[in-house]
């Protein structure tokens, strides 16, 4: 169908329904909707381009998704890269002089807010969980810039919780006492 839900998934998973080419449609529908947001953003980038003034664009997304990777679907359910991973891409006014770079460093969506901030030039900006992501977005991030990111809440499945540190994941299910490293 060219419409379903995650139950309708499940249900075909359940009822030995979820062949490998139901996965392989399921895939490239997903990736359908990201080719067209992907379209309708550089549309939406290029006007801002014309504008006057100065743009400060933040873009985030707040979750992957998993197809099967770990014999799941979707999110919600794990701590896996998978799931846990997202986009969240800063182009401050007047590009950063460094086209196409990546930082290595690690962010979260608390993060948004103090970075805008420091570019407005606030200088009584409310205190958050978050700090300025601008010395990693100007390279002028060191190697010592690291700081512990904890992820938890899952709607679906076991509880767990997790931390990165320093390019590891540590993740406890709390119900059972399972953990797992990753580096």
């Amino acid at each position: 169908p060219k419409m379903f839900n995650r139950w309708q998934v499940y249900k075909w998973q359940q009822a030995g329904k979820l062949t490998d080419l139901r996965k392989q449609h399921i895939t490239a529908m997903y990736d359908g909707e990201l080719s067209w947001t992907s379209h309708e953003l550089s549309r939406f980038l290029e006007h801002i381009e014309g504008l006057p003034g100065k743009s400060l664009v933040i873009i985030h997304n707040d979750h992957g998704e998993e197809f099967w990777e770990h014999d799941g679907f979707e999110h919600n359910h794990t701590l896996y890269n998978d799931t846990t991973l997202g986009l969240l891409w800063v182009k401050p006014p007047g590009g950063t002089g460094q086209a196409g770079a990546r930082s290595e460093h690690p962010a979260t969506l608390q993060d948004i807010g103090p970075t805008a901030y420091e570019f407005a030039g606030f200088t009584d900006a409310p205190k958050t969980d978050g700090v300025s992501l601008l010395p990693a977005i100007r390279g002028a991030a060191d190697a010592g810039w690291t700081r512990p990111i904890p992820i938890g809440h899952l709607q679906y499945g076991a509880s767990q919780f997790a931390v990165v540190w320093d390019d590891h994941k540590y993740i406890v299910t709390t119900g059972t006492g399972a953990e797992e490293l990753y580096d």
